[in-house]
């Protein structure tokens, strides 16, 4: 291990979070585009965790390599999900054929500092706020899409029946601090944020950011 500071939050401020581009850049090139902010961000929240164990004269290669780990995990799950297969034929255009991932040029990474954070209770009221717009992290249902069937069309509704709205009571069984990684409004700047993961009995798991009203610009003008 290289010499670290004794403040564990400025050292991952400077050394770790500014190589958020080069572990976002490996997944954009082995997952799909939609998938590398969360990969991302549970890479550095991994990083964050174990801060104590990462060698300050091997920092990105540490990342890269449990970024390869986050990579794997992230491949077993997906692989379990139903595939949908399509008629379309393959696109004719010969540089569409070729390029399968591609990004525009990057800014310069920012340190921003410290932000308060609310406390999880705080935050778990945040979760039926729609002003804060919780994210459903992941859920078992995904894993158990029964198969489609041919079936006969339903019958229509009758009118002045009730219209269908299902709402399920949910019980918390944990929450922990971790980060996520979230584009700005006009999606031109990505934050690396703290947020609360809280999970259900069922295991369905939602996200919501855990940064006190007073550091957020909730006019959106950035």
């Amino acid at each position: 291990m290289g010499h670290r500071p004794s403040d564990a939050q400025a050292w991952f401020t400077t050394e770790v979070a500014t190589l958020v581009d080069p572990v976002y850049r490996y997944f954009l090139r082995r997952s799909a585009r939609q998938d590398a902010d969360d990969l991302t961000a549970e890479v550095f929240e991994i990083a964050w965790r174990r801060c104590d164990d990462i060698p300050s004269e091997w920092v990105l290669p540490w990342l890269y390599r449990t970024a390869s780990h986050v990579l794997a995990n992230h491949r077993r799950r997906t692989s379990r999900l139903p595939l949908h297969l399509t008629d379309e034929p393959p696109p004719t255009d010969d540089h569409a054929a070729r390029i399968m991932y591609a990004s525009g040029p990057t800014g310069e990474i920012v340190s921003l500092g410290s932000y308060a954070v609310v406390s999880p209770a705080e935050a778990g009221e945040r979760l039926s706020d729609p002003a804060f717009s919780a994210r459903m992290v992941s859920s078992p249902d995904y894993l158990s899409v029964p198969p489609a069937s041919l079936t006969a069309p339903p019958e229509a509704p009758q009118p002045g029946s009730a219209v269908p709205w299902k709402v399920v009571d949910r019980e918390i069984v944990s929450v922990r601090l971790g980060l996520a990684l979230l584009p700005d409004e006009m999606n031109q700047h990505r934050y690396l944020v703290p947020t609360y993961e809280y999970t259900a009995v069922d295991g369905t798991v939602w996200s919501v950011i855990a940064l006190d009203e007073d550091e957020l610009d909730t006019t959106g003008s950035g």
